[in-house]
């Protein structure tokens, strides 16, 4: 009887011993990927910056290179500093339970601006579609240096709860958030507004401006006035360009409604995999939390992990977004891969 007792714990023991080995290999495994995705960003966020300067001039296109700077700031945080001195055993945040604040602090703040960037772009295309003489008016770095300041000091605003939720673990060098903080009821309303701060908000203005985008730009090609064949012809009479000249033309309105779709599928495609990614972090977080509760540390850690890596690929892939938005963006890319080079040589 105590042989088979003893065979039972020691069976249970090496469950638990694979356990934390899979758990533990798992979250080492998402740190490299994140160091991957981060220097895949930082080199995509570069591409993006550079490109902004090629482009026509807006507010959309300026906000590019604040989008592109701030994604940068993200990556420096979450990717360097988190992932890779995680890497080597060190865990610069969770020097003391001030560190531990700061640093989720501006966590927070770095990437819930980023995400308020892109709906500020998408409500900046809107208007100018809707009201084209005001936003005429309004185009300009300073502008665009506004919008992100706005952006900055609300999204610091919104994420000052870290500052009283977030200390370090007792006994490990790790940061964590305090559940005992709140009662059970208050921790339940602060996870429904910070889901909406951080996720629903944005989502839904971005959805709304996407929408009105998109239906305005098909209602300004079906409203605008073309001329027939039977006029083009008469206009060409029987010149010998007259041919080329209409199929130039209409080359160039095929063009434009080539572009048209496919900036409208880019649109969809933000919008809906900044749902995906936006349900994907609560899940992850929710999951961290739920089974630090349950004193599963090593399932927990892993869900941080991921949660990270998640925001790592948020910032990171904003220039495919952009190169699938037409040949106007790919063709800006194209020169200004062409200047830094001769610039260099």
């Amino acid at each position: 009887m105590v042989l088979e007792v003893l065979e039972v714990n020691s069976t249970i023991d090496k469950g638990l011993e694979f356990e934390e080995v899979f758990w533990n290999s798992a979250s080492q495994c998402a740190q490299i990927c994140g160091l991957v995705a981060t220097i895949l960003g930082f080199i995509g966020n570069y591409f993006s910056y550079i490109t902004a300067f090629e482009l026509d001039q807006s507010n959309s296109v300026n906000l590019m290179k604040h989008l592109a700077f701030w994604d940068s700031v993200v990556l420096i945080e979450s990717g360097l500093f988190n992932f890779g001195l995680n890497l080597v055993g060190f865990n610069l945040a969770a020097i003391n339970d001030w560190t531990c604040k700061l640093y989720q602090w501006f966590e927070w703040a770095f990437s819930l601006a980023s995400s308020y960037l892109v709906v500020f772009m998408a409500l900046d295309r809107s208007v100018a579609l809707l009201v084209p003489f005001w936003h005429r008016d309004h185009i300009g770095d300073k502008t665009a240096r506004n919008i992100s300041l706005a952006s900055v000091m609300i999204s610091f605003i919104a994420s000052v709860s870290s500052l009283y939720l977030v200390r370090r673990k007792e006994g490990v060098l790790e940061c964590e958030v305090n559940t005992d903080a709140l009662s059970d009821s208050a921790w339940i309303i602060f996870r429904i507004v910070n889901t909406v701060i951080l996720f629903a908000l944005p989502f839904l203005l971005l959805l709304i401006a996407n929408v009105v985008f998109v239906i305005e730009l098909n209602k300004r090609v079906k409203n605008k006035p073309t001329k027939s064949a039977a006029s083009e012809k008469e206009s060409g009479n029987s010149s010998s360009t007259a041919a080329s000249v209409i199929q130039a033309k209409r080359k160039r309105e095929a063009d434009k409604e080539r572009n048209r779709r496919d900036y409208t599928k880019m649109l969809i495609s933000v919008t809906f995999s900044y749902l995906i990614i936006s349900v994907a972090l609560t899940s992850c977080s929710t999951l961290a939390i739920r089974f630090r509760k349950l004193n599963q540390i090593d399932r927990s850690h892993f869900f941080i992990i991921l949660k990270d890596l998640l925001q790592i690929i948020n910032s990171s892939s904003n220039f495919v977004f952009f190169c699938l938005s037409g040949n106007a963006y790919r063709r800006a890319f194209k020169r200004a891969i062409k200047n830094k080079m001769k610039n260099a040589t």
